[in-house]
């Protein structure tokens, strides 16, 4: 596929209006020669290089032969970009990942959307006319249900299952279709779910809908009282955990049953299926309705505010639309914003100086509804003396909780080590732990605070102790000192021991927009040349003052007059602030010459690169591969690449600059990981400890991360702030404390997170831990062939065996490998087996096997169904409620199944027996029948599909039966019946 991409960049770097367009047809040309072989080898090779040389035959190239040719390559590339993330989402069905946001990632692309529903028809077909109903790929099928549930379900799941799977429906009975449907969903519910019964199988389907379009106008409206109730308008920074906050405090609203929500604060109701409430208060599926919640809230600010808003994808079209109908007060939001107020902060407490008192302004908090707000106190501390108290702070009622807010505390004693506590009984919500610990405090003019290497000059008002005053006093307290003092860029000043500097240009340098973590770098040397999107300065110092001095850049030599530049006294030393004003993008070498005293000397030198249309655009199509667009200054047309992982390698994209060779080091903070030395692994890859020694270091090219934490598997903290080394185009952490948490932990967790919010996870296993979810036990009831296929992480020595019900071992295997399918034969039908997984310890130690898992199953061959009786304990029927047809469960408890004769693959005879007293008897009218299986086993139970002669048999509502009887017109036709599996032999 990166040959196509190549292709796809050279066609079109043909520009109709550049006189280089013969070279670049030329360069077309050596390419298609070179590269002929491998493309005609790919897919749709040979269309593609016929296509090519049809065109280039004249020698030239139209601007339509141009627009062809680059829409045939794009279809090529979204066609596999689709096979691509169609395996994505199969591989997050198979691991019971919900795929909610990734079904609205795709939902624009309409191709998609049919390519995954046939694809769905073609398995069901396959499933439906075969012996034994197995699907080869379930997931598709799981995938096209989730998208009926997500663009067509409006209360009637089945219904419009029927119109998108329209031509399965011609050929077979519907019971047929909706058992293998039934049995399809099964896989992928819960043990829990699975238990709940038949009637909303559907609720993984819509789990994974997240919130069906028909349901989302309501949504829409539910999360716009949100941003402007909790929100007043304006996005939080943390979206995130401000949703978090709300959906955690709705938490008991969530549980109630029906399809709606009561909102005390709001006084309004919302339509909120089910589902949707359910995944709010679970905590492993969560993310996924924040995830929602996330893009629309941002949808919402762009129309309050008038912002410019494009919507391509249909679904969110849709909800937004129908939403904007009823938001009539588009104004009402800019007179409640929260204005930013000298005396108002959001989100954590700061200082404030005003007419010589100094204030600490506390941050409106936001509560969870749990707590009581009349046990609710804000304490202020300096060490162990309190300063301040409030029982009675402002308490506004949100969604969700409550929002606190204080106004300023006026500060008699700020130095020192305060610290602000929100309290709500004896537990405590927030704690400003050392961030409000001063020993001394610098303000701008307009009394806001200014950190240690900020930018600044003109007033600076110091706030001290005696010891450390510096300027001109103006007031005086018993614990602190204000003066004032004229400051300067770089200027800097001695504070209780601290270098305090009025500049963050501290050393000598390029400064401008630089490109972090993205170098230039020759082939045969080590050195990493910065890149910058814009050079504004360049800084250098002397001891000597002199205004003699040339710049050699790029072998042109140039005077300090030929540029603006400024110059500044600093502890005895001349410092230079130089304006490069450059303007063409290249690699910049320069060195500064002094000339002093008749002697010429080189004081400094510096290289980067300057490159200023640089843009790059990172697509993500699974946890494996990107899609990557880049335009870049320093090569000519557009780079497009896929980018796979576990092939990727860091030079990659190599440019010719001044006739010589570089690698293009791009930060593109792609989430992956790899021990030095070792390939690259995606961070849904896992680390095992035997790959680990003392020595070793992991090394990520994400660089979104300020701390590193190591938590055990019930979430204590092992390790905390990890050291974290940044060594320019990628990040590196020493893991090798990792061998001390082996013994006591089947694995631990590396937290990366960012200013607090946890951003990605990596699990180390020191033992292997085997998947039960996703590892399978399969019998063909047909072949009679067991199928096991273990799912597990780690790299151990794992075996598994087979008991049956006297603790016989039947089947002992060899090592077997996670995802490895083994094939077991002659098992017997209606025997209750064992299996047993195993860890056992490799080289010559001898140590007892670790068990992993322990399952027990009975299996059942068609064949073996003849001669038996089963039980069937409920049946399904259509009723007609106002007007509409409802489905319906009724229980039996005293009516028996026996198969008589195998007809067919899954057709079978058999008659209906009432077990009434010490003798059975049969349904003399009705028997014999036809039985036809509809799917396959679930929880010890089976759907059939009983009929006689092509027609229902009749529900006795009096004695919960079948009627003994097809001819009553009054009594309603039984659609699908549900045996236990567990037959026998007699009654």
């Amino acid at each position: 596929m990166q040959n196509i991409y190549e292709l796809l960049g050279l066609i079109e770097d043909i520009n109709f209006d550049d006189v280089a367009n013969e070279e670049k047809i030329h360069e077309l040309c050596r390419w298609v020669k070179e590269n002929g072989d491998i493309i005609r080898r790919r897919e749709h090779g040979e269309e593609i290089l016929d296509k090519v040389k049809s065109i280039l035959k004249d020698g030239t190239v139209t601007e339509k032969e141009q627009g062809h040719l680059l829409s045939l390559l794009k279809n090529i590339i979204q066609g596999a970009q689709l096979k691509v993330k169609i395996e994505y989402l199969r591989d997050k069905v198979k691991h019971h990942q919900n795929i909610g946001l990734d079904l609205i990632d795709i939902l624009d692309n309409e191709n998609a959307i049919n390519v995954i529903h046939h694809e769905a028809k073609q398995q069901l077909n396959l499933a439906l006319q075969s012996y034994t109903g197995f699907l080869m790929n379930p997931e598709i099928v799981f995938i096209s249900l989730c998208l009926i549930g997500m663009l067509q379900y409006n209360g009637n799941f089945y219904e419009n299952v029927r119109i998108t799977y329209k031509s399965l429906y011609v050929r077979y009975s519907e019971q047929k279709i909706e058992g293998t449907i039934r049995s399809i969903l099964s896989e992928y519910r819960t043990k829990k779910e699975n238990r709940q019964g038949k009637s909303r199988i559907i609720n993984v389907v819509l789990s994974n809908a997240i919130v069906p379009v028909y349901y989302l106008p309501a949504f829409f409206d539910f999360i716009y009282d949100i941003y402007k109730l909790n929100f007043e308008y304006d996005l939080p920074e943390n979206l995130s955990k401000e949703f978090r906050f709300v959906y955690e405090g709705l938490r008991d609203v969530m549980l109630s049953e029906g399809d709606d929500i009561k909102v005390n604060v709001t006084k309004k109701s919302y339509k909120l299926i089910k589902t949707t409430k359910q995944l709010i208060i679970n905590e492993n599926y969560s993310d996924v309705v924040i995830g929602l919640s996330i893009i629309i809230v941002k949808l919402i600010d762009k129309r309050v505010w008038n912002k410019k808003i494009k919507i391509f994808n249909p679904y969110l079209k849709i909800g937004f639309e129908s939403w904007e109908k009823t938001f009539r007060d588009a104004s009402e939001g800019k007179s409640h914003r929260i204005v930013s107020s000298e005396f108002r902060s959001r989100w954590e407490p700061k200082f404030k100086l005003y007419q010589n008192k100094l204030y600490l302004v506390p941050p409106i908090h936001r509560v969870k509804s749990q707590y009581n707000y009349y046990d609710i106190k804000i304490i202020l501390k300096n060490g162990k003396h309190v300063l301040y108290t409030n029982d009675q702070p402002c308490i506004k009622e949100i969604i969700g909780g409550y929002q606190v807010s204080l106004n300023k505390i006026n500060l008699l004693d700020p130095l020192g080590k305060l610290q602000y506590l929100l309290i709500a009984g004896d537990e405590i919500i927030y704690d400003s732990r050392r961030k409000l610990y001063r020993d001394y405090l610098v303000f701008d003019n307009a009394g806001n605070e200014i950190s240690n290497n900020t930018d600044y000059k003109g007033t600076a008002i110091l706030c001290t102790s005696g010891a450390d005053n510096r300027g001109t006093v103006f007031f005086k307290s018993n614990t602190f000192i204000l003066s004032s003092l004229t400051v300067d860029y770089d200027d800097t000043l001695f504070l209780s021991g601290d270098i305090f500097s009025f500049s963050s240009l501290m050393r000598p340098g390029i400064f401008g927009n630089e490109l972090q973590h993205q170098y230039l770098k020759k082939p045969e040397n080590d050195e990493l040349i910065p890149v910058f999107l814009e050079v504004k300065f360049l800084v250098f110092e002397s001891v000597n003052d002199t205004e003699k001095y040339e710049f050699d850049i790029n072998s042109y030599l140039y005077k300090l007059s030929d540029f603006n530049y400024t110059k500044s006294e600093r502890h005895a030393a001349w410092k230079y602030v130089v304006d490069l004003n450059i303007d063409n993008p290249g690699i910049y070498f320069i060195s500064v010459y002094e000339w002093y005293k008749g002697k010429r000397t080189k004081i400094a030198t510096f290289q980067f690169g300057y490159d200023p249309s640089y843009n790059s655009k990172v697509s993500k199509i699974d946890d494996f591969n990107y899609e990557l667009i880049i335009n870049s200054s320093l090569r000519s047309g557009t780079v497009h690449s896929n980018i796979n992982i576990e092939s990727y390698s860091e030079d990659w994209l190599r440019i010719q600059l001044n006739n010589e060779e570089y690698i293009y080091y791009l930060s593109l903070n792609l989430e992956m990981y790899r021990l030095q030395g070792n390939g690259w692994k995606s961070y849904r890859d896992n680390l095992w400890i035997g790959d680990i020694d003392q020595d070793s270091v992991l090394e990520t090219c994400a660089f979104d991360y300020d701390r590193l934490d190591v938590c055990s598997s019930s979430g204590q903290l092992l390790q905390e702030d990890v050291p974290i080394n940044d060594c320019k185009n990628h990040i590196e952490v020493s893991i090798g404390f990792l061998q001390s948490f082996k013994e006591a932990n089947d694995f631990v967790i590396l937290l990366f997170s960012k200013n607090g919010l946890i951003k990605k996870g990596i699990y180390c296993y020191n033992r292997c831990v085997i998947d039960k979810g996703t590892t399978e036990i399969y019998f063909d009831p047909v072949s009679k062939i067991l199928s096991v296929r273990p799912q597990y992480f780690g790299k151990g020595n794992v075996i598994f065996e087979i008991m049956n019900e006297n603790g016989k071992l039947v089947y002992s295997s060899s090592q077997i490998k996670s995802g490895a399918c083994f094939k077991v034969r002659g098992l017997e039908s209606f025997i209750k087996y064992q299996f047993f997984f195993y860890e056992k310890s490799k080289g010559l130690v001898i140590k007892k096997a670790r068990e992993l898992m322990k399952q027990t199953s009975i299996f059942y061959a068609l064949d073996d169904f003849v001669g038996r009786y089963f039980k069937i304990k409920e049946v399904l029927y259509d009723q007609r409620v106002r007007g509409e047809f409802l489905r319906k469960m009724q229980y039996f408890n005293r009516v028996y199944i026996y198969f008589t004769d195998r007809v067919s693959n899954d057709i079978f005879k058999g008659d209906i027996i009432i077990k009434a007293g010490a003798r059975p008897f049969r349904l003399a009218n009705v028997n014999p029948v036809e039985i036809e299986i509809c799917g396959n086993i679930v929880n010890n139970e089976l759907e059939l599909a009983i009929t006689k002669a092509g027609d229902g048999l009749l529900l006795d509502f009096k004695h919960h039966g079948i009627m003994n009887t097809l001819d009553d017109n009054k009594a309603i036709d039984i659609y699908s019946y549900f045996i236990d599996i567990n037959g026998r032999k007699s009654l």
